[in-house]
Formats: structure tokens, sequence, C-alpha cells
């Protein structure tokens, strides 16, 4: 059954085992190609190693399975949103507010939509609306810190995330090359130390010139070059 496979996939994705977690993807694909949370999860995959040109292709066919489905809406919103086609992510955040209207995951995401485009008045205003639904979730935590550091709120910031984004962008540069190479070495970098949102997000453009990150570019690139290849055909 393709959706035993979908499970066992799961399973060994949450546990980190990335290439038996591809094998029963590719396998529960390939028995049934039409399950709309199938190609979901295979789109979180796709976030995981960093393939969000892959994870846009799973998403949207999710979606056209299931135009309702709004974790897929999501998916392909972030995935463009970390790609710079700003645009595209716009309209599928549009997409998820006409199904419906003003839900919090499309909240966030149109907050860190205008994060990313650098209009922060925009993204504070969008967050408080999120925040009001759920204001301890993690999320709402972090996207408030990286808007205090962009304020130049050093100890509100860091009093909610230490993390490379929010060192970066209170120009902490050595905390933050330390902490991203940290997390990449322990095997459990968040998707955006990977090579694609760390080459086009804003964020880490006070790290460019730095030698050190400069060598994290070139690992990233090297490590989504042999994931490309290696999963790049679900």
């Amino acid at each position: 059954m393709a959706e035993a496979n979908a499970l066992i996939a799961w399973a060994h994705y949450l546990k980190g085992e990335y290439e038996k977690a591809y094998e029963n993807y590719k396998k529960g694909k390939n028995i049934n190609p039409n399950i709309s949370t199938f190609h979901h999860i295979i789109g979180l995959f796709y976030r995981s190693q960093g393939l969000l040109h892959q994870a846009i292709e799973s998403a949207s066919r999710s979606i056209e399975l299931d135009p309702f489905y709004l974790p897929s809406q999501s998916l392909r919103a972030r995935s463009y949103i970390y790609l710079k086609e700003f645009e595209k992510a716009a309209i599928c955040i549009d997409d998820s507010f006409e199904i419906e209207k003003d839900n919090f995951w499309s909240l966030l995401d149109r907050c860190i939509l205008f994060i990313m485009m650098k209009k922060f008045d925009e993204a504070k205003k969008v967050l408080a609306k999120a925040e009001k639904i759920n204001p301890r979730y993690s999320s709402v935590q972090y996207y408030k810190a990286l808007l205090f550091a962009t304020d130049g709120e050093k100890k509100k910031a860091l009093s909610l995330r230490k993390n490379g984004a929010v060192y970066a962008l209170l120009g902490m540069n050595k905390e933050a090359i330390k902490y991203i190479h940290k997390a990449i070495k322990k095997g459990n970098e968040h998707f955006q130390y990977s090579y694609l949102p760390l080459l086009n997000n804003h964020i880490y453009d006070n790290l460019r010139d730095d030698p050190q990150f400069e060598k994290i570019m070139e690992t990233q690139k090297q490590k989504y070059e042999d994931r490309l290849e290696k999963y790049g055909d679900l």
C-alpha cells in the first residue's frame, strides 16, 4: 500500500534516516501517485534537505489533488520565499486566505515574506494578528526576535531567541558564524542553514565577506549538489 510506505518513510524521516525514507517515498509514489498528503510529506522531506525547487513541485502536486489543503499551500509559499520568488509566494498566501481568512499559518507565512522583503512595519502588523491567535507558538517568538533585531533592540531579541539569524541581524557576526557552523556540524541544521536559504536570505548579508562564512557556503553548496543527485528524482 502507498499509505503504508508513506508511514514507514515518515518514521525514517523523523529519525534522520533519509536514504531509507527516500526509498519508501519512491516506492509509495510508484504504487499510487494520486494521494495529496503523500506528496505533501515528500515536499517536507525535500525542504528538510534544502531542495526547495523539488519541494515546490511536490507541494504543487499535492494542491492539484486537494486545492483546500492548507499545509501544502504554506509549504509552497515558504519554499518560494527562500528562493526570493516573492510574487509567487504572495499569490500562494493570498490563495490560502481565500480558503480560510486570517488563518494562523498563512499569517506566519506573510510575516516571514515581509521580513524577507524588508517590509518590517508590515511584518509587525501581521505578526500582531498571529500573536493574538497563538502568542506562545515558537515561530511567533522567533519572528518577534527577528523584528527586535532589525530595530537594534539587542536585549529584547536575544531574550527570545539566540541563533544564527538573530546574531547576524544584530551584527554579532562571530556568534552567528559559530552558531551556524555548530548546527551544521551536529547534523541537525534547520533547512534555513542549507545552501539555497543561506544564499538568498538578506539576513546573512553581513556575513558574506567573512572567509569562515564563505567556507560554510562552499560546504553547503556541495551538500546541496550531492542531495540533488541522490534524491532529486522523486
